[in-house]
């Protein structure tokens, strides 16, 4: 698959670039875990790969060592974040990765979770498998960003969306769009990529969306959807409304106390 003679690091960032491209396969789908990718290579080739189950369970590590047809010792593991190493509602992937006679990790970035940051390193070295850690290490800064912001500041990570003209107007009385239909597709795959996406009743009452994605193959990464709409204004059928069976939708509205 990779050249021999390849430069050892053009060699590991390329298999690194490789996990992240599973990785971003479940970036906003994880649940309170991080979206993380994990390939295995042996003699320069892919033998297994995987990324962070929907709802963060299993991790990306476990499911690519998981299949039993395949011989794992002395392959060489990428994983864009440190393997957990502290025990929850799983074995700790360390274990998993001694167990399957790894010769070598390689990952990105290390934990920030308290429960294994920097532990992973020296639980492997003791089970005498070799670690390099910051490999790709510009890729991981901005690929985690929301991750980092969480686990530092215990706040949420928000992306804004804003579409104007030029002259900073939102919309003509003439034009359904002023966005085109690459800035649309983009604004649907940051909807794949967030757990939830937040708006108020004016623009439900206006435009009437369905806030959902509809990429071919990532439908079923919708975010939840939340709207502010204090006086319950919004229709019956509204799109929002009549398809809250499918996708998880939250109204947000004042509670008027008549004692």
């Amino acid at each position: 698959m990779f050249p021999k003679k390849q430069k050892t690091n053009t060699k590991h960032k390329y298999f690194m670039k490789l996990a992240y491209n599973q990785a971003s396969r479940a970036l906003g789908n994880t649940g309170e875990n991080p979206a993380v990718g994990c390939i295995i290579v042996k003699n320069n080739e892919l033998i297994s790969l995987a990324h962070t189950n929907f709802n963060g369970r299993p991790h990306a590590e476990r499911i690519a060592l998981s299949n039993k047809k395949i011989n794992f010792k002395g392959s060489l593991l990428y994983s864009t974040l440190e393997p957990c190493s502290h025990y929850g509602k799983t074995l700790p992937c360390t274990d998993i990765i001694k167990k399957q006679n790894i010769k070598t990790v390689y990952f990105s970035k290390f934990d920030p979770d308290r429960r294994s940051f920097k532990k992973a390193k020296k639980k492997l070295n003791k089970y005498n498998i070799k670690t390099f850690e910051n490999v790709d290490k510009y890729v991981r800064d901005s690929f985690y960003k929301d991750f980092d912001i969480r686990k530092k500041t215990n706040n949420i990570f928000i992306s804004s969306k804003l579409a104007t003209s030029k002259d900073l107007f939102i919309s003509d009385k003439y034009n359904k769009w002023i966005t085109n239909i690459y800035s649309r597709g983009r604004v649907h795959l940051l909807r794949a990529n967030h757990d939830s996406i937040l708006t108020t009743s004016k623009t439900i009452l206006k435009d009437d969306p369905m806030l959902n994605c509809r990429i071919d193959g990532l439908q079923k990464y919708s975010p939840k959807r939340f709207v502010i709409d204090k006086n319950l204004k919004i229709s019956m059928r509204a799109k929002i409304i009549k398809t809250a069976n499918k996708i998880s939708t939250y109204v947000f509205y004042n509670l008027i106390d008549n004692n």
